[in-house]
């Protein structure tokens, strides 16, 4: 009865798997891809005998598949279903046996009895067998279903039982015959946050592939090679790295597993197909460059640092060392994402300067034309073709722009960078537009060629002029838009090592902004700290090492007689001194003589005082830990002791210590509030020293800093062009000051006389500013730069060019345009500041900004007019009576009674004072018409000065409608 009993449980486990398995969308591929797997299961027999009918309970056990062992699970969780193998007729299968990690095997066989306890076994599937003989993991429609073939034996010794085999595990292949292969283990372990990386297959079953929580499993054909693609999180910096420069495929990133190495992270992979991708990249960019004449290779330097650092991780990783892989691979990538974009900036620049520079030689075709005035078609084409020509030839970044339109090379442009160019280049070409090729008859286009022509009768100025800007615009190119530099601190010391000593600098610089006019500080800090784990291990498994030495720090109590202090204690092994060592400052403070004792850690031990500078084998001094010291063996270091300096000794070149200064350069910026807005930018780099046996030479980067001209160096350079214009717009104006007055009198406002001059000195700027910008181009081709950018630029170069240009012909064209105002209509007062009106006790007034020079009798004309106007509707003035006094012959006083209606409603008798100085201005004066000066005159004062102000100031017009009346009579 209990064998039938076992028997239904068996065969209803049996049909539900046979269920499970037909919904578990295994498809199954025309070619194979076989790994070798073993068996063996332990366990004792449950009932029934060896030789006839048996169920054997499975205790312990594995399977391996190639190198990956996958152990039997022993808790059942009280299901005593599971776990069970039944024997019958020459047939065996088996309910689930539970595996380790959520795996589950089924075996399903065939056997003959060899001998007395052994059992010949054939493991299978198909219509040959009971059953199912296969790996199972997952549930769903996510399954993974692994068969297996194999042979084995059942060995019995009294109820105990093992179960012994090996054969062949099938897994889906691209081609179509069986092959043999390894089982490729991929860790999804990330040792950082903030990166989601994993394997893309659309049917990962097709192509021998599964995963599970914590790893990927690849079955790769012997000695072969497969691609997959990685799907990395949008929002990181390695797809920001990756997407950007074109350096992956809409299907994700193409990486390839071979099946040399069977236990593999996915950051490896990741770490050798992009530094793959990124040798692929500077062969390409080299190519490139050498096509076009353009220089790349201080851009292509901190890729290749980036390549170091990335192969680096990859041997840390081979060794097993996840945490040194890790800390590489993050300092790789951060390093060729920053020179990617140098260099992504640079091409985005060409292809502005290319938009621009084609613009502006037809504009420049078009000047020339103009001026000339003879066969103008010809000498424009002319003109165009040559400098055209004449760029292309000349100008490396110009055949870069043109090699630069194609959509591959396009998509590899950083989208920042280009967004940057070409919204400059958009601005000065809508500039030059509005300008100069807008529809004749406008304003702006009209007084732009009216003083382009007007050039031509002052050509010597005017090409000094403009030769001057030219000049400045491409000094500011140079000055302002460089881009980051970095501060590089050399010091040399004396000593016999040979090798480097490493240590780790922080340069720290806070902006605390408070507010405009406020308390603003910035705050200047540098310190060491100690080397990272994962440094100290990828530093110290360097080929070339022969010994190392370390200098550990912590901080200890020091205790002398009745004084106590809490100093650094160094303890290292590189000291050149024997003994404990106090240094100078400390034994100061103390009271230290030579071969006095201190109690330190408990322990009374007798120290020296260090006579001069404190020196350790690599003749480096401790700045690391100040002034006061303790220096003692290794064997007096104390828990937690802090490793600030690693020495390595051994045969190695300055090259080497250079490149481990620039690959551990790192930036940070971070910003918050607290009293003010913070700002807080770190600097951290090696310290690197270099040993050659007579000296060793130290390097250390202080910091990046945008490199901006001064405050007093942008001042010189406006005033030099302004000064420029100034001069040459004043000329223009003496020459032309007859031109001025006809226009004037033709109906031109001061305003158009103002920007007729304004639009002059622009003039001057855009051209300047063109030339200049083209000029600092060939400055940068054929003169070196010492300055290696090595992020974007602060700005693009064009903006700072034309930032100067225009600034200073701006600036240069007040002063001119003033002038013309000034001479062509003298009663307009301008750019002057207006006092407000002042009340006092008994009256008010106020600056009328009108001056009346030599026509004072006209004003008066005007004045009594307005007693004619109808009186307003609401409020206002009503101009009652006017009388104008003289004195000795001339109108000094203008006598007026005027009743003002607004809120309140007041009566004054007002006084407007002509000047005999003609560079003064009339003053107004209010009294109260009836004597009395009460709170209703107070009340209205301010509103009647102003609308007095704004009453005589409109004599202007009114005298140009009598000029224009008078001219039509004659």
């Amino acid at each position: 009865m209990r064998k039938v009993c076992t028997a239904k449980v068996v065969l209803s486990l049996l049909i539900t798997i046979l269920i499970i398995l037909s919904d578990s969308r295994i498809i199954f591929s025309s070619g194979y891809v076989s790994l070798p797997i073993r068996i063996r299961l332990e366990g004792r027999l449950e009932s029934g005998n060896f030789g006839r009918d048996f169920v054997i309970r499975i205790l312990s056990g594995s399977v391996t598949i190639d190198n990956k062992s996958f152990n039997v699970q022993i808790d059942l969780g009280g299901n005593v279903g599971l776990n069970l193998i039944t024997a019958s007729s020459g047939r065996m299968n088996s309910t689930i046996i539970n595996l380790e990690d959520d795996y589950i095997l089924v075996i399903a066989a065939t056997w003959s009895i060899r001998e007395t306890g052994i059992i010949d076994l054939r493991f299978g599937y198909g219509e040959n067998y009971p059953g199912f003989t296969g790996v199972i993991y997952g549930s769903g429609r996510q399954r993974v279903f692994i068969p297996i073939e194999a042979v084995g034996e059942l060995v019995s010794s009294g109820s105990g039982v093992v179960i012994t085999a090996s054969g062949k595990a099938l897994l889906g292949g691209w081609i179509n015959v069986e092959q043999e292969g390894r089982l490729v283990v991929i860790s999804k372990k990330l040792p950082f946050e903030g990166e989601t990386i994993g394997l893309q297959v659309a049917n990962p079953w097709q192509v021998g592939m599964w995963e599970d929580r914590d790893n990927y499993y690849v079955a790769v054909p012997k000695e072969d090679t497969i691609t997959f693609f990685l799907s990395i999180d949008p929002k990181g910096k390695i797809y920001s790295l990756l997407d950007t420069y074109g350096l992956s495929t809409p299907q994700g990133f193409p990486v390839t597993v071979s099946s040399e190495k069977q236990e593999v992270n996915i950051i490896e992979i990741l770490a050798g197909s992009i530094s793959e991708s990124l040798d692929r990249f500077v062969l390409q960019e080299k190519e490139f460059a050498s096509q076009s004449g353009f220089d790349a290779e201080k851009y292509l330097r901190g890729v290749n640092y980036s390549i170091l650092l990335l192969k680096e991780s990859i041997n840390a990783l081979k060794k097993g060392d996840l945490e040194v892989g890790s800390g590489l691979f993050s300092r790789g990538i951060e390093k060729a994402k920053s020179s990617l974009e140098a260099l992504s900036q640079a091409k985005s620049d060409c292809i502005s300067m290319f938009l621009f520079l084609t613009v502006f030689t037809f504009f420049l075709s078009f000047i020339v034309s103009a001026i000339v005035e003879k066969k103008k078609t010809l000498v424009n084409l002319g003109l165009f073709t040559f400098l055209i020509l004449v760029e292309i030839a000349l100008i490396p970044q110009i055949r870069v722009a043109v090699s630069l339109f194609s959509p591959e090379r396009i998509y590899r442009l950083s989208s920042t960078s280009l967004t940057l160019s070409l919204f400059t280049a958009v601005i000065v070409l809508l500039l030059i537009g509005m300008l100069i090729f807008e529809a004749k008859g406008t304003v702006f286009s009209d007084l732009f060629w009216y003083s382009v022509k007007n050039m031509r009768k002052r050509v010597a100025r005017t090409v000094l002029t403009i030769i001057t800007i030219a000049v400045v615009s491409a000094a500011s190119s140079s000055l302002l838009a460089t881009g980051t530099i970095l501060n590089v601190r050399e010091n040399i010391y004396p000593s016999t090592f040979r090798g480097i000593s490493i240590g780790l600098h922080n340069t720290t610089v806070t902006y605390i902004f408070r507010g405009i006019g406020q308390g603003n500080d910035v705050l200047y800090q540098e310190f060491f700290e100690p080397l990272p784990e994962w440094q100290l291990r990828w530093l110290s498994n360097m080929d070339w090492v022969r010994k190392k030495y370390v200098v550990l720090a912590s901080r200890t109590l020091v205790t002398f007689e009745e004084k106590r202090v809490t100093v650094y204690q160094v303890a290292t092994n590189a000291s050149t001194v024997n003994g404990v060592i106090v240094s100078p400052k400390l034994a100061e403070l103390l009271g230290i003589k030579e071969g006095d004792s201190i109690i330190l850690g408990g322990e009374k031990v007798d120290v020296k005082i260090l006579n001069g500078t404190l020196m350790f084998i690599d003749g480096v001094p401790p700045d690391e830990f100040g002034d006061y010291l303790i220096v003692t063996g290794i064997e007096y270091a104390t828990k937690p002791a802090l490793l600030y300096r690693l020495i390595l000794e051994g045969e190695v070149s300055e090259d080497i210590a250079r490149q481990l200064l620039e690959a551990s350069y790192d930036t940070e910026k971070r910003f918050y509030t607290a009293d003010g807005e913070v700002t807080v930018q770190s600097f951290a780099s090696f310290r690197v020293g270099f040993g050659s046996g007579s000296e060793t030479k130290c390097f250390l980067i202080v910091g990046e800093f945008q490199y901006f001209v001064s405050s007093l160096d942008v001042i010189v350079l406006l005033g030099l062009s302004s000064l420029m214009i100034i001069t040459t717009l004043l000329g223009s104006l003496h020459q032309r000051r007859g031109e001025y007055s006809t226009i004037s009198s033709l109906g031109a406002s001061p305003g158009h006389v103002s920007l007729l001059m304004l639009i002059e000195g622009l003039s001057y700027g855009l051209i300047g500013g063109v030339i200049g910008y083209v000029l600092s181009q060939f400055l940068q081709v054929y003169v070196s730069n010492p300055i290696a950018p090595i992020k974007s630029y602060v700005f693009s170069p064009m903006f700072a060019s034309f930032l100067i240009a225009v600034v200073s012909s701006i600036l240069g064209s007040i002063i001119p345009a003033r002038r013309a105002i000034l001479n062509v209509v003298p009663s307009q007062f301008l750019l002057r500041k207006i006092e407000e009106a002042s009340i006092f006790e008994d009256h008010a007034e106020a600056v009328i900004p009108l001056r009346v020079l030599g026509d004072s009798e006209d004003f008066a004309k005007y004045v009594s007019s307005l007693t004619k106007r109808q009186p307003p509707m609401n409020q206002g003035p009503i101009y009652m009576w006017v009388s104008p006094h003289r004195e000795n012959g001339k109108i000094s006083r203008i006598e007026m009674v005027v009743s003002y209606r607004g809120e309140r409603v007041a009566k004054y008798k007002v006084e407007l004072l002509l000047p005999d100085n003609p560079g003064s201005t009339i003053r107004a004066r209010l009294y109260s018409a009836d004597g009395k000066w009460d709170i209703d005159h107070k009340f209205c004062a301010k509103e009647m000065l102003t609308v007095l102000r704004e009453d005589l100031l409109q004599y202007v017009d009114w005298k140009k409608k009598q000029v224009l009346s008078l001219a039509k009579q004659q």
